[in-house]
């Protein structure tokens, strides 16, 4: 079965430069989220602050073209092989991804640039789950209102491979611009303070770039 999962996309044959938050003073409570800078200057959030950190520099390395940034709770997520036999996620480790795509991607599958985000995450699953088993693949029949008012739609993947289960959630965060964050866990091992950590990074999430700037990271140099 074609794996939902976008991490494996990230993570291929990349070798691991990973930054861990800083430690706290031990006399000190440490924050419950921290923020996080891209580093094009793109986009801007609120993370869990014990999570390690993969930025821009790092997706780059891995040949995605896209503002992204990756999160996770444990090295051990980082270190996962990307090819078959995949590692299973041990409970209670998890991951988050955040990607920016341009809107316009999707114009060869009928998505309209004033399409609601409903289409945009048909097209999403048609080209990135075609080979997946549909009865492993959910959205969840309500769009999730986001801070900001914008509608979101939550795909679920219940891997069958006994590797791990996926939350995705798409939205439109400005004109022409699609982000995509992800919850990747356990097998049954997503719990209710992750789907509220990833709701409150995906709200936190401002940016400040255009379509324009996401299709221009896109374009190989010379083109």
């Amino acid at each position: 079965m074609k794996k939902l999962s976008i991490f494996g996309l990230l993570l291929l044959g990349v070798a691991l430069l990973v930054a861990p938050t800083l430690a706290q003073d031990a006399a000190e409570e440490a924050p419950l989220v921290v923020s996080f800078g891209d580093e094009t200057g793109l986009f801007s959030l609120q993370y869990p602050a014990d999570f390690f950190v993969a930025g821009q520099s790092w997706i780059e390395s891995a040949g995605l073209p896209f503002p992204s940034v990756v999160f996770s709770s444990s090295l051990d997520i980082f270190n996962r092989p990307t090819a078959p036999p995949y590692a299973p996620i041990a409970m209670g480790d998890w991951g988050v991804a955040v990607i920016f795509f341009p809107k316009a991607m999707f114009a060869p599958m009928g998505v309209a640039a004033d399409a609601p985000i409903l289409d945009v995450a048909n097209a999403w699953a048609q080209m990135s789950l075609s080979e997946a088993d549909p009865a492993n693949v959910t959205f969840l029949p309500d769009p999730v209102i986001l801070d900001s008012g914008a509608e979101a739609i939550v795909i679920i993947g219940d891997a069958d491979d006994g590797v791990e289960d996926q939350y995705l959630m798409l939205h439109e965060i400005t004109d022409g611009v699609i982000v995509l964050t992800t919850i990747v866990s356990a097998v049954d091992g997503r719990t209710d303070d992750m789907v509220a950590a990833h709701l409150a990074l995906t709200n936190s999430i401002e940016f400040t770039g255009t379509a324009e700037d996401v299709l221009a990271m896109m374009t190989p140099p010379g083109q």
